[in-house]
């Protein structure tokens, strides 16, 4: 799999969102490298960072994890040139994909 560049929006209530942040389990699922913090808001979080995993896939297991947060996933591989955006919830995942 090509490295992608993911920024990854995570919306729910604040005590939610702030288990799922210090719970590392996440990242090893998504396979989180060089994560960046970028917003930090009580009900909405958003951070940045690289990823050879397939991201369907595994944002589609950390939702099931997290039911009560939707996530919002935008990912780019600029090898490919492919820009995939995902809405999860409760392992429910919409997706659309574009080539550039």
């Amino acid at each position: 799999m090509a490295e992608s560049h993911v920024r990854l929006t995570i919306i729910g209530r604040k005590t939610t969102i702030q288990r799922f942040v210090n719970d590392e389990a996440w990242q090893k699922t998504l396979g989180v490298r060089y994560l960046d913090w970028l917003e930090l808001f009580p009900g909405r979080h958003v951070c940045e960072f690289d990823s050879r995993k397939a991201m369907t896939q595994a944002i589609t297991a950390v939702s099931r994890s997290w039911p009560k947060l939707t996530l919002l996933v935008d990912v780019e591989i600029q090898r490919q040139q492919i820009k995939v955006l995902l809405v999860a919830k409760a392992g429910r995942i919409e997706s659309s994909a574009i080539n550039y």
